[in-house]
Protein backbone atom coordinates (compact mmCIF):
# COMPACT_ATOMS: atom_id res chain seq x y z
CA UNK A 1 0.00 0.00 0.00
CA UNK A 2 1.00 3.50 -0.55
CA UNK A 3 1.92 6.00 1.97
CA UNK A 4 0.03 9.12 1.89
CA UNK A 5 0.35 12.89 2.39
CA UNK A 6 -1.30 13.22 6.12
CA UNK A 7 -4.36 14.84 4.28
CA UNK A 8 -5.06 12.18 2.28
CA UNK A 9 -4.12 14.48 -0.66
CA UNK A 10 -0.69 15.84 -2.41
CA UNK A 11 0.12 19.53 -1.05
CA UNK A 12 0.43 21.76 -3.94
CA UNK A 13 2.34 25.20 -3.77
CA UNK A 14 3.52 27.98 -5.62
CA UNK A 15 7.32 28.02 -6.44
CA UNK A 16 9.38 30.13 -8.57
CA UNK A 17 13.03 28.68 -8.36
CA UNK A 18 11.69 25.33 -7.57
CA UNK A 19 12.04 24.27 -4.36
CA UNK A 20 9.18 22.82 -1.27
CA UNK A 21 9.79 21.80 2.32
CA UNK A 22 9.30 18.36 2.92
CA UNK A 23 6.10 18.15 4.96
CA UNK A 24 6.54 16.12 8.56
CA UNK A 25 5.18 12.74 7.88
CA UNK A 26 5.57 9.21 9.27
CA UNK A 27 5.52 6.37 6.85
CA UNK A 28 6.31 3.10 6.73
CA UNK A 29 8.97 1.97 4.80
CA UNK A 30 8.61 -0.20 2.13
CA UNK A 31 9.19 -3.89 1.15
CA UNK A 32 11.92 -4.60 -1.34
CA UNK A 33 11.30 -4.46 -4.94
CA UNK A 34 13.85 -6.18 -7.80
CA UNK A 35 16.96 -3.98 -8.33
CA UNK A 36 16.45 -4.40 -12.19
CA UNK A 37 13.29 -5.35 -14.18
CA UNK A 38 13.13 -8.45 -16.50
CA UNK A 39 13.31 -5.80 -19.83
CA UNK A 40 15.57 -3.15 -17.98
CA UNK A 41 17.88 -1.34 -20.65
CA UNK A 42 20.33 1.09 -20.19
CA UNK A 43 18.77 4.36 -22.04
CA UNK A 44 21.60 7.07 -20.41
CA UNK A 45 24.88 6.66 -18.44
CA UNK A 46 27.61 9.38 -17.63
CA UNK A 47 30.62 9.82 -15.46
CA UNK A 48 31.56 12.91 -16.87
CA UNK A 49 35.01 12.18 -18.56
CA UNK A 50 35.68 15.01 -20.31
CA UNK A 51 36.63 18.81 -20.00
CA UNK A 52 33.95 21.57 -20.24
CA UNK A 53 33.44 24.85 -18.80
CA UNK A 54 30.06 26.57 -18.50
CA UNK A 55 28.49 23.89 -19.81
CA UNK A 56 27.87 19.52 -19.27
CA UNK A 57 28.82 18.43 -23.18
CA UNK A 58 27.53 14.79 -24.08
CA UNK A 59 26.92 11.67 -22.04
CA UNK A 60 28.60 8.42 -23.39
CA UNK A 61 25.25 7.23 -23.99
CA UNK A 62 22.17 9.72 -23.81
CA UNK A 63 23.02 12.27 -25.82
CA UNK A 64 23.71 16.00 -24.90
CA UNK A 65 23.10 17.48 -21.66
CA UNK A 66 20.96 21.12 -21.47
CA UNK A 67 21.58 22.58 -18.76
CA UNK A 68 18.47 23.73 -16.52
CA UNK A 69 17.80 26.45 -15.97
CA UNK A 70 19.81 28.32 -18.72
CA UNK A 71 20.89 31.13 -16.38
CA UNK A 72 22.73 28.85 -13.77
CA UNK A 73 25.26 27.44 -16.75
CA UNK A 74 28.24 29.65 -15.28
CA UNK A 75 27.94 27.58 -12.01
CA UNK A 76 28.64 24.29 -13.95
CA UNK A 77 31.30 22.83 -15.10
CA UNK A 78 32.68 19.08 -16.14
CA UNK A 79 35.86 17.84 -15.35
CA UNK A 80 38.30 15.21 -14.07
CA UNK A 81 35.09 12.48 -13.79
CA UNK A 82 32.94 14.82 -12.15
CA UNK A 83 29.82 17.29 -12.43
CA UNK A 84 30.65 19.92 -10.68
CA UNK A 85 28.33 23.15 -9.32
CA UNK A 86 30.06 25.80 -7.74
CA UNK A 87 28.58 27.91 -5.30
CA UNK A 88 24.87 27.23 -6.03
CA UNK A 89 23.21 30.40 -4.11
CA UNK A 90 20.72 30.19 -1.95
CA UNK A 91 17.31 29.97 -3.51
CA UNK A 92 18.66 29.09 -6.51
CA UNK A 93 18.50 26.18 -8.93
CA UNK A 94 20.64 24.48 -10.67
CA UNK A 95 20.63 21.06 -13.48
CA UNK A 96 20.70 19.72 -16.35
CA UNK A 97 18.38 17.10 -18.94
CA UNK A 98 19.14 14.82 -21.16
CA UNK A 99 16.49 15.71 -23.97
CA UNK A 100 17.24 13.03 -26.37
CA UNK A 101 16.46 10.64 -24.06
CA UNK A 102 12.51 9.00 -23.69
CA UNK A 103 11.41 6.74 -21.41
CA UNK A 104 8.36 5.80 -20.09
CA UNK A 105 9.14 3.43 -17.18
CA UNK A 106 12.31 4.45 -15.61
CA UNK A 107 14.80 3.83 -13.14
CA UNK A 108 17.43 6.58 -12.62
CA UNK A 109 20.08 6.69 -10.33
CA UNK A 110 22.74 9.31 -9.02
CA UNK A 111 25.96 9.66 -7.28
CA UNK A 112 26.47 13.09 -5.59
CA UNK A 113 28.93 14.79 -2.68
CA UNK A 114 27.96 17.72 -0.70
CA UNK A 115 30.57 20.21 0.31
CA UNK A 116 30.06 21.44 3.73
CA UNK A 117 27.53 18.78 5.66
CA UNK A 118 28.91 19.47 8.75
CA UNK A 119 27.53 23.36 8.40
CA UNK A 120 24.31 23.79 10.69
CA UNK A 121 22.88 26.00 7.32
CA UNK A 122 22.97 23.61 4.76
CA UNK A 123 20.02 22.69 3.24
CA UNK A 124 20.32 20.84 -0.36
CA UNK A 125 17.94 19.26 -2.49
CA UNK A 126 19.12 17.13 -4.88
CA UNK A 127 16.78 15.21 -7.20
CA UNK A 128 16.55 13.01 -10.48
CA UNK A 129 13.34 14.25 -12.90
CA UNK A 130 11.81 11.06 -15.00
CA UNK A 131 9.26 11.43 -17.70
CA UNK A 132 10.36 15.48 -17.83
CA UNK A 133 8.56 17.36 -20.07
CA UNK A 134 9.95 20.23 -22.87
CA UNK A 135 7.19 22.48 -20.37
CA UNK A 136 9.00 21.59 -17.43
CA UNK A 137 6.87 18.56 -16.04
CA UNK A 138 8.27 15.59 -14.54
CA UNK A 139 8.35 13.50 -11.73
CA UNK A 140 10.90 14.47 -9.14
CA UNK A 141 12.47 11.64 -6.83
CA UNK A 142 14.21 13.79 -4.27
CA UNK A 143 17.20 13.29 -1.41
CA UNK A 144 17.85 16.47 1.02
CA UNK A 145 21.01 17.16 2.77
CA UNK A 146 20.72 19.05 5.77
CA UNK A 147 23.31 20.27 8.32
CA UNK A 148 25.15 17.49 10.24
CA UNK A 149 24.39 14.72 7.40
CA UNK A 150 21.59 14.26 7.43
CA UNK A 151 19.04 12.38 4.98
CA UNK A 152 14.82 12.86 4.04
CA UNK A 153 13.72 11.40 0.80
CA UNK A 154 10.63 12.78 -0.86
CA UNK A 155 9.25 12.49 -4.27
CA UNK A 156 7.03 15.19 -6.32
CA UNK A 157 5.66 16.13 -9.54
CA UNK A 158 6.16 19.40 -11.23
CA UNK A 159 4.46 21.58 -14.05
CA UNK A 160 5.75 24.88 -15.18
CA UNK A 161 7.17 26.78 -11.87
CA UNK A 162 3.81 24.31 -9.79
CA UNK A 163 5.54 21.62 -7.56
CA UNK A 164 2.91 19.11 -5.95
CA UNK A 165 5.44 17.58 -2.94
CA UNK A 166 3.58 13.59 -2.59
CA UNK A 167 5.19 12.85 0.25
CA UNK A 168 8.40 11.91 1.89
CA UNK A 169 10.44 10.37 4.57
CA UNK A 170 13.15 11.39 7.38
CA UNK A 171 15.87 8.74 7.26
CA UNK A 172 18.11 7.66 10.11
CA UNK A 173 21.15 7.59 7.59
CA UNK A 174 23.65 10.41 8.16
CA UNK A 175 26.57 11.28 5.29
CA UNK A 176 29.95 12.91 6.52
CA UNK A 177 32.03 15.18 5.25
CA UNK A 178 33.18 13.97 1.84
CA UNK A 179 31.01 11.09 1.52
CA UNK A 180 28.74 10.71 -1.45
CA UNK A 181 24.94 10.25 -1.48
CA UNK A 182 23.70 7.69 -3.85
CA UNK A 183 20.01 8.41 -4.71
CA UNK A 184 17.49 6.22 -7.12
CA UNK A 185 14.41 7.08 -8.52
CA UNK A 186 11.61 4.77 -10.42
CA UNK A 187 8.37 5.40 -11.90
CA UNK A 188 6.23 2.76 -13.99
CA UNK A 189 2.58 2.62 -14.65
CA UNK A 190 -0.03 5.03 -16.27
CA UNK A 191 -3.00 5.04 -13.95
CA UNK A 192 -2.15 5.01 -11.47
CA UNK A 193 1.29 6.27 -11.58
CA UNK A 194 4.07 4.87 -9.38
CA UNK A 195 6.93 6.72 -7.82
CA UNK A 196 9.81 4.95 -5.44
CA UNK A 197 12.90 7.07 -3.94
CA UNK A 198 15.59 5.73 -1.77
CA UNK A 199 18.80 6.91 -0.82
CA UNK A 200 21.95 5.79 1.11
CA UNK A 201 25.34 7.07 1.94
CA UNK A 202 27.97 5.63 -0.73
CA UNK A 203 29.40 2.30 1.26
CA UNK A 204 26.49 1.17 2.68
CA UNK A 205 24.31 -1.41 1.62
CA UNK A 206 21.67 -0.38 -0.60
CA UNK A 207 18.16 -0.20 1.51
CA UNK A 208 14.67 -1.33 0.01
CA UNK A 209 12.18 1.74 -1.87
CA UNK A 210 12.16 3.96 1.36
CA UNK A 211 9.01 5.40 -0.08
CA UNK A 212 6.29 5.47 -2.93
CA UNK A 213 3.17 7.27 -3.97
CA UNK A 214 0.72 5.80 -6.37
CA UNK A 215 -0.43 9.10 -8.35
CA UNK A 216 -3.78 8.93 -10.13
CA UNK A 217 -4.41 12.41 -9.68
CA UNK A 218 -5.57 14.06 -13.33
CA UNK A 219 -2.21 15.89 -13.59
CA UNK A 220 -0.44 12.96 -13.42
CA UNK A 221 2.54 12.38 -16.29
CA UNK A 222 1.08 8.92 -18.59
CA UNK A 223 3.42 9.55 -21.30
CA UNK A 224 6.92 8.89 -21.97
CA UNK A 225 9.51 11.74 -21.34
CA UNK A 226 13.29 12.63 -20.75
CA UNK A 227 15.71 12.10 -17.31
CA UNK A 228 17.11 15.02 -15.84
CA UNK A 229 19.31 15.92 -12.42
CA UNK A 230 18.00 18.99 -10.46
CA UNK A 231 19.29 20.52 -6.98
CA UNK A 232 18.22 23.86 -5.00
CA UNK A 233 19.62 25.33 -2.41
CA UNK A 234 17.60 26.41 1.10
CA UNK A 235 21.14 27.40 2.71
CA UNK A 236 22.04 30.26 4.33
CA UNK A 237 25.50 30.22 2.36
CA UNK A 238 26.65 29.39 -1.21
CA UNK A 239 27.08 25.13 -1.72
CA UNK A 240 29.42 23.50 -3.54
CA UNK A 241 28.81 20.16 -4.95
CA UNK A 242 29.97 17.19 -7.13
CA UNK A 243 28.20 14.67 -9.13
CA UNK A 244 30.00 11.67 -10.16
CA UNK A 245 27.77 9.47 -11.68
CA UNK A 246 24.24 9.83 -13.40
CA UNK A 247 22.32 6.59 -15.47
CA UNK A 248 19.01 5.14 -16.31
CA UNK A 249 17.43 2.10 -17.71
CA UNK A 250 14.29 1.86 -19.48
CA UNK A 251 12.18 -0.96 -17.67
CA UNK A 252 10.29 -1.90 -21.00
CA UNK A 253 11.96 -1.25 -23.98
CA UNK A 254 9.11 1.75 -24.97
CA UNK A 255 12.71 4.08 -24.75
CA UNK A 256 14.88 5.86 -27.41
CA UNK A 257 18.71 6.77 -26.60
CA UNK A 258 21.29 8.58 -28.07
CA UNK A 259 25.17 7.57 -28.30
CA UNK A 260 27.31 10.66 -28.15
CA UNK A 261 29.83 10.56 -30.94
CA UNK A 262 32.63 9.84 -28.68
CA UNK A 263 30.92 6.52 -26.86
CA UNK A 264 33.03 3.38 -27.37
CA UNK A 265 30.56 1.08 -29.53
CA UNK A 266 30.65 -1.08 -26.92
CA UNK A 267 28.07 1.58 -24.77
CA UNK A 268 25.66 0.18 -27.39
CA UNK A 269 26.37 -3.05 -28.51
CA UNK A 270 28.45 -6.44 -27.63
CA UNK A 271 31.76 -5.93 -26.60
CA UNK A 272 34.78 -7.03 -28.20
CA UNK A 273 38.51 -6.08 -29.70
CA UNK A 274 36.87 -3.70 -32.24
CA UNK A 275 34.85 -1.58 -29.63
CA UNK A 276 36.87 -2.09 -26.01
CA UNK A 277 40.38 -1.36 -25.05
CA UNK A 278 42.55 1.93 -25.66
CA UNK A 279 40.32 3.95 -28.30
CA UNK A 280 42.27 3.59 -31.56
CA UNK A 281 44.00 6.54 -32.40
CA UNK A 282 44.78 7.03 -28.67
CA UNK A 283 48.64 8.14 -28.26
CA UNK A 284 50.49 6.56 -25.41
CA UNK A 285 53.46 8.31 -23.50
CA UNK A 286 55.14 6.02 -20.76
CA UNK A 287 53.89 6.32 -17.62
CA UNK A 288 56.36 7.34 -15.11
CA UNK A 289 54.26 8.16 -11.95
CA UNK A 290 54.17 5.90 -8.63
CA UNK A 291 53.13 2.27 -8.88
CA UNK A 292 51.45 2.60 -5.77
CA UNK A 293 48.94 5.33 -6.26
CA UNK A 294 48.03 7.32 -2.88
CA UNK A 295 46.92 10.75 -3.95
CA UNK A 296 42.99 11.23 -4.24
CA UNK A 297 42.11 12.31 -7.24
CA UNK A 298 45.04 10.72 -9.49
CA UNK A 299 44.06 10.14 -13.10
CA UNK A 300 46.16 7.92 -15.57
CA UNK A 301 45.16 8.71 -19.00
CA UNK A 302 46.70 7.94 -22.67
CA UNK A 303 49.64 5.97 -21.09
CA UNK A 304 51.89 2.79 -21.75
CA UNK A 305 51.96 1.39 -17.67
CA UNK A 306 54.40 -1.36 -16.52
CA UNK A 307 54.15 -2.46 -13.22
CA UNK A 308 50.69 -3.12 -11.06
CA UNK A 309 49.01 -0.77 -10.02
CA UNK A 310 48.12 -0.88 -6.53
CA UNK A 311 45.33 1.60 -5.29
CA UNK A 312 45.81 3.36 -2.50
CA UNK A 313 43.41 6.66 -2.50
CA UNK A 314 40.05 7.70 -3.74
CA UNK A 315 38.50 9.11 -6.41
CA UNK A 316 41.46 7.60 -9.02
CA UNK A 317 40.86 7.39 -12.35
CA UNK A 318 42.47 4.97 -15.28
CA UNK A 319 41.64 5.37 -18.45
CA UNK A 320 42.74 5.49 -21.90
CA UNK A 321 46.14 3.39 -21.25
CA UNK A 322 48.06 -0.23 -22.33
CA UNK A 323 48.48 -1.74 -18.97
CA UNK A 324 51.65 -4.33 -19.33
CA UNK A 325 51.36 -5.26 -15.78
CA UNK A 326 54.18 -6.06 -13.60
CA UNK A 327 57.08 -8.36 -14.82
CA UNK A 328 57.29 -9.98 -11.10
CA UNK A 329 55.62 -13.05 -10.45
CA UNK A 330 53.83 -11.64 -7.19
CA UNK A 331 53.36 -14.46 -3.80
CA UNK A 332 50.03 -13.67 -2.93
CA UNK A 333 47.31 -12.95 -5.57
CA UNK A 334 47.29 -9.39 -6.96
CA UNK A 335 46.02 -7.99 -10.25
CA UNK A 336 47.30 -5.50 -12.75
CA UNK A 337 44.78 -2.82 -10.61
CA UNK A 338 45.27 -3.91 -7.18
CA UNK A 339 41.79 -2.71 -5.24
CA UNK A 340 42.13 -4.58 -2.31
CA UNK A 341 43.66 -1.37 -0.03
CA UNK A 342 40.68 -0.02 2.64
CA UNK A 343 41.85 3.67 1.26
CA UNK A 344 39.84 2.67 -2.11
CA UNK A 345 36.50 4.48 -2.91
CA UNK A 346 35.42 5.35 -6.37
CA UNK A 347 37.59 3.55 -8.80
CA UNK A 348 37.33 3.86 -12.19
CA UNK A 349 39.23 1.68 -14.79
CA UNK A 350 38.07 2.42 -18.26
CA UNK A 351 38.44 1.93 -21.78
CA UNK A 352 42.02 -0.03 -21.44
CA UNK A 353 43.87 -3.43 -22.81
CA UNK A 354 45.02 -4.91 -19.51
CA UNK A 355 47.36 -7.72 -20.98
CA UNK A 356 50.30 -8.52 -18.82
CA UNK A 357 53.77 -8.47 -20.91
CA UNK A 358 54.38 -11.37 -18.03
CA UNK A 359 51.52 -13.42 -17.16
CA UNK A 360 51.41 -15.80 -13.99
CA UNK A 361 49.52 -17.84 -11.71
CA UNK A 362 49.08 -14.83 -9.47
CA UNK A 363 47.91 -11.86 -11.26
CA UNK A 364 44.64 -11.13 -12.03
CA UNK A 365 43.37 -8.31 -14.23
CA UNK A 366 41.35 -6.51 -11.86
CA UNK A 367 41.04 -7.36 -8.16
CA UNK A 368 39.40 -6.00 -5.24
CA UNK A 369 36.27 -3.72 -4.35
CA UNK A 370 34.73 -0.54 -4.78
CA UNK A 371 34.92 0.21 -8.47
CA UNK A 372 33.77 0.58 -11.95
CA UNK A 373 35.30 -1.14 -14.78
CA UNK A 374 33.79 -0.40 -18.45
CA UNK A 375 34.96 -0.78 -21.76
CA UNK A 376 38.07 -2.78 -20.84
CA UNK A 377 39.58 -5.76 -23.43
CA UNK A 378 41.26 -7.95 -20.57
CA UNK A 379 43.09 -10.92 -21.57
CA UNK A 380 46.43 -13.43 -20.65
CA UNK A 381 45.66 -12.58 -16.99
CA UNK A 382 45.26 -14.80 -14.34
CA UNK A 383 41.46 -14.23 -13.65
CA UNK A 384 39.70 -11.62 -15.84
CA UNK A 385 38.36 -9.70 -12.54
CA UNK A 386 37.89 -10.79 -8.89
CA UNK A 387 35.46 -9.44 -7.24
CA UNK A 388 34.99 -9.28 -3.27
CA UNK A 389 34.54 -7.10 -0.14
CA UNK A 390 37.82 -6.16 1.65
CA UNK A 391 37.82 -8.71 4.54
CA UNK A 392 37.76 -7.61 7.91
CA UNK A 393 35.71 -4.35 6.78
CA UNK A 394 32.35 -3.53 5.14
CA UNK A 395 30.01 -5.98 3.41
CA UNK A 396 29.64 -4.02 0.63
CA UNK A 397 31.59 -4.34 -2.32
CA UNK A 398 30.35 -1.98 -4.48
CA UNK A 399 31.26 -3.08 -7.96
CA UNK A 400 30.33 -2.08 -11.40
CA UNK A 401 31.31 -4.48 -14.52
CA UNK A 402 29.58 -3.18 -17.12
CA UNK A 403 30.70 -3.61 -21.15
CA UNK A 404 33.49 -5.20 -20.94
CA UNK A 405 35.48 -7.93 -23.28
CA UNK A 406 37.05 -10.78 -21.33
CA UNK A 407 38.50 -13.86 -23.03
CA UNK A 408 42.13 -16.17 -23.23
CA UNK A 409 42.80 -16.26 -19.42
CA UNK A 410 46.36 -17.73 -19.06
CA UNK A 411 46.28 -21.30 -17.44
CA UNK A 412 49.35 -22.91 -15.08
CA UNK A 413 50.31 -26.41 -14.27
CA UNK A 414 50.96 -25.25 -10.74
CA UNK A 415 48.92 -22.92 -8.64
CA UNK A 416 49.04 -21.92 -4.60
CA UNK A 417 45.58 -22.21 -4.66
CA UNK A 418 44.74 -25.40 -6.64
CA UNK A 419 46.39 -29.14 -6.44
CA UNK A 420 45.54 -29.14 -10.71
CA UNK A 421 46.77 -26.39 -11.33
CA UNK A 422 45.34 -22.62 -11.92
CA UNK A 423 41.24 -22.30 -11.90
CA UNK A 424 41.06 -19.21 -14.61
CA UNK A 425 37.64 -17.16 -14.60
CA UNK A 426 36.54 -14.55 -16.55
CA UNK A 427 35.43 -12.84 -13.70
CA UNK A 428 35.49 -14.27 -9.77
CA UNK A 429 33.08 -12.94 -7.04
CA UNK A 430 33.71 -14.24 -3.81
CA UNK A 431 31.25 -11.98 -1.90
CA UNK A 432 30.30 -9.05 -1.27
CA UNK A 433 27.38 -6.41 -1.85
CA UNK A 434 26.26 -4.15 -4.58
CA UNK A 435 27.62 -5.91 -7.37
CA UNK A 436 26.37 -5.70 -11.16
CA UNK A 437 27.81 -7.42 -14.07
CA UNK A 438 26.41 -5.68 -17.01
CA UNK A 439 26.76 -6.01 -20.73
CA UNK A 440 29.93 -7.35 -20.95
CA UNK A 441 31.04 -9.94 -22.90
CA UNK A 442 32.88 -12.54 -21.14
CA UNK A 443 34.58 -16.33 -22.78
CA UNK A 444 35.99 -18.97 -20.04
CA UNK A 445 38.73 -19.74 -22.16
CA UNK A 446 42.60 -20.13 -21.86
CA UNK A 447 45.68 -19.96 -23.01
CA UNK A 448 48.46 -22.32 -22.49
CA UNK A 449 51.14 -20.52 -19.49
CA UNK A 450 53.40 -23.50 -19.85
CA UNK A 451 50.39 -26.52 -20.50
CA UNK A 452 46.80 -26.79 -21.22
CA UNK A 453 44.87 -28.95 -18.07
CA UNK A 454 42.29 -31.98 -19.16
CA UNK A 455 39.89 -29.21 -20.22
CA UNK A 456 41.81 -28.10 -22.61
CA UNK A 457 41.35 -24.41 -23.60
CA UNK A 458 37.75 -24.67 -22.31
CA UNK A 459 38.74 -24.16 -18.44
CA UNK A 460 37.29 -22.38 -15.77
CA UNK A 461 34.33 -20.36 -16.12
CA UNK A 462 33.36 -17.06 -17.49
CA UNK A 463 31.45 -16.41 -14.16
CA UNK A 464 31.73 -17.81 -10.89
CA UNK A 465 30.03 -17.16 -8.00
CA UNK A 466 31.80 -18.60 -5.11
CA UNK A 467 31.52 -17.64 -1.39
CA UNK A 468 34.83 -18.15 0.31
CA UNK A 469 35.08 -14.11 1.95
CA UNK A 470 31.10 -13.24 2.79
CA UNK A 471 27.70 -13.76 1.15
CA UNK A 472 26.79 -12.07 -1.68
CA UNK A 473 23.57 -10.00 -1.84
CA UNK A 474 22.21 -7.60 -4.39
CA UNK A 475 24.22 -9.33 -7.35
CA UNK A 476 23.02 -8.85 -10.18
CA UNK A 477 23.81 -10.22 -13.67
CA UNK A 478 22.41 -9.50 -16.85
CA UNK A 479 22.96 -8.66 -20.45
CA UNK A 480 25.86 -10.49 -21.03
CA UNK A 481 27.15 -12.72 -23.88
CA UNK A 482 28.49 -15.44 -21.99
CA UNK A 483 30.26 -18.49 -23.58
CA UNK A 484 32.82 -20.86 -23.18
CA UNK A 485 34.69 -22.82 -19.79
CA UNK A 486 34.15 -26.50 -18.06
CA UNK A 487 30.97 -24.52 -16.96
CA UNK A 488 29.94 -20.74 -18.67
CA UNK A 489 28.02 -19.81 -14.75
CA UNK A 490 29.16 -21.80 -11.35
CA UNK A 491 27.42 -20.77 -8.87
CA UNK A 492 28.54 -22.50 -5.28
CA UNK A 493 27.46 -21.22 -1.57
CA UNK A 494 30.84 -22.68 -0.33
CA UNK A 495 31.72 -21.21 3.10
CA UNK A 496 28.45 -20.14 3.48
CA UNK A 497 25.01 -21.61 3.83
CA UNK A 498 22.87 -20.05 1.33
CA UNK A 499 23.84 -18.12 -1.79
CA UNK A 500 20.79 -15.58 -3.59
CA UNK A 501 21.59 -13.44 -6.99
CA UNK A 502 19.75 -12.15 -10.19
CA UNK A 503 21.22 -13.72 -13.20
CA UNK A 504 18.69 -12.68 -16.14
CA UNK A 505 18.73 -11.86 -19.71
CA UNK A 506 21.62 -12.54 -21.01
CA UNK A 507 22.52 -14.26 -24.16
CA UNK A 508 24.98 -17.90 -24.33
CA UNK A 509 26.99 -19.85 -26.33
CA UNK A 510 27.45 -23.39 -26.35
CA UNK A 511 31.37 -23.55 -26.43
CA UNK A 512 31.38 -25.51 -23.47
CA UNK A 513 33.74 -28.39 -22.47
CA UNK A 514 32.16 -31.62 -22.98
CA UNK A 515 32.58 -34.18 -20.31
CA UNK A 516 32.12 -37.64 -21.10
CA UNK A 517 31.44 -37.18 -24.90
CA UNK A 518 27.95 -36.28 -24.17
CA UNK A 519 28.04 -33.56 -21.42
CA UNK A 520 27.77 -29.61 -20.84
CA UNK A 521 27.01 -27.48 -18.25
CA UNK A 522 26.01 -23.58 -19.43
CA UNK A 523 24.69 -22.57 -16.04
CA UNK A 524 25.90 -25.14 -13.27
CA UNK A 525 24.17 -24.39 -9.86
CA UNK A 526 25.71 -26.66 -6.85
CA UNK A 527 23.53 -27.34 -3.77
CA UNK A 528 20.13 -26.55 -5.30
CA UNK A 529 18.70 -26.76 -2.13
CA UNK A 530 21.35 -23.44 -0.83
CA UNK A 531 20.60 -21.42 -3.74
CA UNK A 532 18.04 -18.84 -4.90
CA UNK A 533 18.98 -17.87 -8.65
CA UNK A 534 16.43 -15.13 -9.82
CA UNK A 535 15.62 -14.36 -13.53
CA UNK A 536 17.05 -17.92 -14.64
CA UNK A 537 14.96 -19.03 -17.86
CA UNK A 538 14.95 -15.87 -19.11
CA UNK A 539 18.48 -16.62 -20.07
CA UNK A 540 18.22 -17.57 -24.33
CA UNK A 541 20.80 -19.34 -26.28
CA UNK A 542 23.10 -17.10 -28.38
CA UNK A 543 22.39 -18.49 -32.17
CA UNK A 544 18.33 -19.15 -31.65
CA UNK A 545 16.94 -17.31 -28.84
CA UNK A 546 15.42 -19.65 -27.45
CA UNK A 547 15.11 -19.75 -23.46
CA UNK A 548 17.25 -21.86 -21.64
CA UNK A 549 15.37 -24.40 -19.04
CA UNK A 550 16.11 -26.99 -16.45
CA UNK A 551 17.63 -30.15 -18.16
CA UNK A 552 21.16 -31.91 -19.56
CA UNK A 553 21.06 -30.50 -23.05
CA UNK A 554 18.73 -27.48 -21.97
CA UNK A 555 21.35 -25.09 -20.16
CA UNK A 556 20.27 -24.63 -16.77
CA UNK A 557 21.87 -28.00 -14.36
CA UNK A 558 22.03 -28.67 -10.60
CA UNK A 559 24.24 -30.43 -8.69
CA UNK A 560 24.20 -31.69 -5.60
CA UNK A 561 21.96 -31.89 -2.92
Amino acid sequence: MSALHPSGRPARVRILAGVIALAASTVTVLPAAPAWAADAGPVAADSFDRSVSGALGSAPLGGGWTVNPAVSAGVNDVSDGAWTIDGLQPSTAAGGSLNQVSSLNTVARSKTTVVGVADGGLKLYHALELREKSDGSAYRARVRVTGGGALAVSVSRTAGNDETLLGGITLPATVVEGQAVRLEGQVTGTNPVKIQVRAWPDGASTPSWQYEYSDSDSARISSAGAVGVWNYSSSSAPVDLSIWEVSADSLDGTSTATPAAAAPASSSGKPSASNTGVPSGTSLSRYTGPLTITQDGTVIDGKEVYGDLRIQARNVTIRNSYLHCGSDVTAGNSGCVDANSAAVYNLTVERNTIKPDRPSATRDGIVGHEFTARYNHITRTNDGIGIFNRPGGSSAANVRVEGNYIHDMTRWSSSPYHSDGTHNDGIEIQGGENIAIVGNTIIGSVVAGDSLGILGRQAGAAIIVVQNVTPVKNLVIEKNWLDGGGNTVSIQPAKFSRVSLTLQNNLFGRDQFVYNGNSRYTIRIYYPSRASVSGLTSNKWMDNGVNLAVGKDLGIRYEGS
